[in-house]
């Protein structure tokens, strides 16, 4: 499970900071949720949705279909990172229970 592979963490300035196995979803957590709530909530009401949606920050974009999540960064040409729509769910779900 993906979040297995993912460690929240503060670093010295507290910051709130994300490392793991599965770097594309840690920089995507990290660059564009980063410490707002505001934004973490947002994406997960596009991910509660039954409806296609799509999802832009800083450095990536998230497209949501109905049982996937495809995360594409901006700066890299690095391959996009698809995950099931939850799996993705789970993961703001539990950055966002990290941030508050």
């Amino acid at each position: 499970m993906l979040m297995d592979e993912l460690e929240f963490y503060r670093d010295d300035s507290g910051n709130p900071c994300v490392r793991g196995d599965d770097e594309r979803v840690a920089r995507f957590v990290e660059s564009d949720l980063q410490g707002s709530v505001e934004v973490t909530e947002s994406l997960l009401a596009l991910l509660a949705g039954t409806a296609p949606a799509e999802f832009n920050g800083n450095a990536h974009s998230v497209t949501i279909t109905p049982m996937l999540a495809t995360i594409e960064c901006h700066f890299d040409d690095g391959p996009d990172r698809r995950l099931e729509r939850q799996e993705l769910a789970t993961v703001v779900r539990a950055w966002l229970e990290f941030i508050r």
